[in-house]
């Protein structure tokens, strides 16, 4: 899930790189510096798989409310269609997700080890 939603995220940035360079504006190749400072202040805090799930949720909230922001001025049905039903899917399995952790008071990796919650 993770690889799969990253090469997405990376086609998305593709895709609106691609416009903005046919428009005459310039790619956003970094981080949003109006986000970075909240992941950076985040990860330090990261104690287990639910609080990565978390983040997550998070970070796919803020590219959600960024394609609805800007939904109005894409142009073409065919890149509106390309993000919104990804994010969707993105936010629904990481939700699955944290709830089935929560479920779970410890899981073993596959080495035998406990995960903590």
């Amino acid at each position: 899930f993770a690889m799969r939603t990253m090469g997405q995220h990376g086609e998305h940035a593709m895709a609106f790189n691609a416009a903005a360079r046919r428009l005459g504006g310039r790619p956003q190749t970094g981080p949003d510096p109006r986000y970075a400072p909240m992941v950076r202040a985040k990860v330090p805090t990261i104690t287990g798989p639910v609080d990565v799930v978390g983040l997550a949720i998070s970070l796919e909230d803020v590219a959600t409310q960024t394609y609805v922001k800007d939904v109005g001025v894409v142009s073409t049905a065919e890149l509106r269609q390309l993000f919104a039903g990804v994010e969707s899917q993105h936010r629904a399995i990481l939700l699955a997700v944290q709830a089935l952790l929560h479920r779970l008071p410890q899981a073993r990796r596959p080495d035998g080890g406990m995960i903590p919650p």
